[in-house]
């Protein structure tokens, strides 16, 4: 038997998708200061396999002077499983 989860018939709840992002995000930035992580938008795909998800971040500049540096980010989660596929920038 496989030990990769099974794709349901239906999608993982928008906030199992955020939930998973944000766990993404705690792992990847574990090193940096995250400050105020904001939900930007969401949608699942036409295929009703994906979530994307985009979050802005605020990443601390490092300078005092500066002001923090606001950052988009757009993901793409397995809708069946909840697996974060990608992270990107997204302008």
């Amino acid at each position: 038997m496989s030990s990769a989860k099974t794709r349901t018939s239906s999608p993982i709840s928008v906030k199992a998708a955020v939930e998973a992002v944000m766990q993404f995000l705690r792992e990847v930035y574990s090193n940096t200061a995250l400050l105020a992580v904001r939900l930007e938008e969401i949608e699942l795909d036409e295929k009703r396999t994906e979530w994307l998800v985009t979050m802005s971040l605020a990443i601390p500049s490092g300078i005092v002077m500066l002001p923090n540096q606001r950052e988009l980010k757009r993901f793409r989660v397995d809708a069946g499983t909840g697996q974060v596929k990608s992270m990107r920038i997204r302008d």
